[in-house]
């Protein structure tokens, strides 16, 4: 597997407290990664490392296969980036504003259009943009960022702030990118369901620690599935399953089987009835991902 991005034990200490720790990112080619974890979890201090903008303490940063301490200028010429608040000079036009970036890039004219297109604000580009919307903004300072045709995209906290209208926007933008345009993502949130609906391999730190770093499918997996069956006496329930080999665990006067097949679990029923235990009710409860994000995140385990 190819990855755009590797890190080895990159870290960034601010006198004795350590804001990043023995990162370790593997970002693979045309990925949208989620890079997920609470605030203050040092998420924009990893991007800030990644971009060049803050010297790492200690540990090696690859960007494309190159050094980013020795290819900086050539690594960076294919990065684009959108890390907190989009700057625009509000007085000026969307094309404007884009104009001005047009000419530090030395890139065609052509691009601006192209790229207005791509954010879905080309209906707009004559507009000034202090009367733009928030989540109009934070498409132009997308589209800013795709400017000189990156290979690597890297947005930082990009849905902050917006209203449900905005989030689906910039959401299916950033989905369209790698499929059309053969990108590879790096987003970071603090929110799982939104990383959820955008990624496809999704990293998770916590107090500077990188605690996880799978596929999405990965993670989700973990979002565990239970059955509780209330029964007349879920103790000698436990008992009898344990001695045909079923695994099972009591809690709060419930009977829990964890990730059964549908026809097991009416086989683990009909048992039970056919062994002369009353059941009440058969319920299925499932692990929220929020819940398996804030166990992770609280109880910092590596998983």
């Amino acid at each position: 597997m190819e990855f755009i991005v590797e890190t080895k034990k990159l870290t960034k200490r601010f006198g004795n407290e350590y804001a990043v720790a023995d990162i370790a990112l593997q970002i693979p080619k045309g990925e949208i990664y989620g890079f997920l974890g609470p605030n203050g979890a040092g998420k924009t201090t990893t991007i800030r490392m990644l971009l060049g903008l803050m010297r790492p303490t200690n540990g090696s940063i690859s960007i494309f296969g190159k050094d980013l301490k020795k290819d900086r200028i050539d690594i960076l010429k294919k990065v684009g980036s959108l890390v907190e608040n989009p700057s625009y000079y509000p007085h000026l036009t969307a094309k404007e504003n884009l104009e001005t970036l047009r000419k530090i890039y030395g890139v065609s004219k052509n691009r601006i259009d192209e790229v207005l297109d791509i954010v879905r604000l080309k209906d707009v580009a004559d507009k000034k943009v202090k009367g733009f919307s928030l989540g109009m903004k934070q498409r132009l300072g997308i589209a800013a960022s795709l400017l000189h045709n990156p290979e690597l995209l890297i947005l930082d906290e990009p849905t902050n702030g917006l209203d449900p209208s905005g989030i689906i926007e910039i959401r299916n933008l950033i989905k369209r990118l790698p499929t059309e345009f053969g990108m590879t993502i790096l987003i970071s949130s603090h929110l799982l369901s939104e990383i959820d609906q955008i990624a496809t391999s999704v990293g998770v730190i916590s107090k500077g620690q990188l605690i996880f770093q799978d596929s999405i499918e990965a993670i989700r997996k973990l979002a565990q599935q239970k059955i509780s069956l209330k029964l007349d006496d879920s103790e000698k329930a436990w008992r009898f399953l344990l001695s045909k080999g079923i695994k099972a665990d009591v809690q709060n006067s419930r009977l829990l089987l964890f990730d059964q097949k549908d026809k097991d679990i009416a086989k683990i029923v009909k048992m039970l009835v056919d062994n002369d235990f009353l059941i009440y009710r058969v319920e299925e409860e499932k692990q929220s991902l929020e819940d398996t994000f804030l166990q992770m995140t609280t109880e910092e385990k590596v998983i």
